[in-house]
């Protein structure tokens, strides 16, 4: 479930080549013990190569195939080479 998005984005689609990532953000409550369910999120972000400006960002905690595909066909022009981390979900890209 998406629960709000940061868009940095100034062009209509990334294109050329561009780096996807997927990162988790925790925060502890006054920096001790353990983290909570409710204070992770994990951060998907799209950028591309050679362009400061051109990056995509998004809050979501489903990092599944079903979820992380969509969004990078909506995001990144047809043609363009995808540079990833290897994670298993971006095993459907071509």
């Amino acid at each position: 479930m998406i629960r709000r998005t940061l868009n940095w984005i100034d062009v209509s689609m990334l294109e050329g080549e561009v780096e996807v990532d997927e990162s988790l953000f925790a925060r502890h409550k006054y920096h001790v013990g353990r983290v909570r369910k409710t204070m992770k999120r994990w951060v998907f972000g799209l950028r591309q190569r050679n362009s400061n400006r051109a990056r995509f960002f998004i809050v979501n905690n489903d990092r599944s195939h079903h979820t992380l595909i969509p969004l990078i066909l909506q995001c990144v022009r047809p043609g363009s080479t995808i540079y990833s981390d290897g994670w298993a979900a971006y095993n459907s890209l071509t």
